[in-house]
């Protein structure tokens, strides 16, 4: 958020007005604000890019949430969750169960992209699995340019600029999908969330920077 949006939503906080833009008129708001972040902001106010006054006011009761791999625990009961959810999105779905095996696999994986990325990876399981329940051949990753943790400025064995830039990886992925769905743009297309043209356009040839 630019500092100048910083201020206005300080202003908000303190004195409970909003004004519309183009409007003369204050309106009074009695909100209660969650907020969150995987940014570390304390830092980011030493830095001058976070205001001082506005992380004082934000942060009143502040509860620090684990990296998922740091809390496998709460793996099984997630997958659970998200295995329900997925089906209700595929129904045709022949996955039912997770096995212990792929359950396994699931609780071992580090999750650098924490909860989202384990939903992200029990849609699969449900979109591509063939049996009731799932086998531990069934729990699949995309391809990792980079792994490792979020904060990470260096690849082991690419080029940062060329394997790590949004639109390799958005290629990569791309490419992964359409194997798992054995080249049916159509089926690749639904599970990207994108239309047909879109996924087309996509795999047109590079012009030269």
């Amino acid at each position: 958020m630019p500092i100048g949006l910083q201020a206005k939503l300080l202003r908000v906080l303190e004195l409970g007005e909003v004004r519309a833009i183009g409007s003369d008129s204050v309106r009074t708001v009695d909100v209660r604000v969650i907020a969150a972040t995987h940014r570390d902001l304390s830092k980011r106010v030493l830095d001058g890019r976070f205001r001082q006054d506005l992380f004082l006011r934000l942060n009143v009761l502040a509860v620090a949430v684990p990296a998922l791999r740091e809390r496998r625990g709460d793996i099984p009961e997630l997958v659970r969750h998200f295995l329900e959810e997925a089906r209700q999105r595929t129904p045709t779905s022949p996955v039912r169960f997770v096995s212990p095996e792929a359950m396994d696999a699931l609780a071992r994986a580090d999750w650098p992209g924490n909860v989202r990325e384990l939903a992200s990876a029990v849609e699969r399981l449900v979109v591509f699995g063939k049996d009731v329940t799932s086998a531990t051949g069934s729990v699949s990753f995309p391809p990792r340019d980079c792994a490792g943790p979020a904060d990470r400025t260096a690849c082991d064995s690419c080029s940062l600029r060329e394997l790590c830039s949004l639109r390799s990886l958005s290629e990569r992925h791309v490419a992964w999908v359409l194997g798992q769905t054995g080249g049916d743009k159509a089926r690749a297309a639904q599970i990207l969330g994108v239309n047909l043209s879109t996924l087309y356009r996509w795999q047109r040839p590079r012009t030269s920077d």
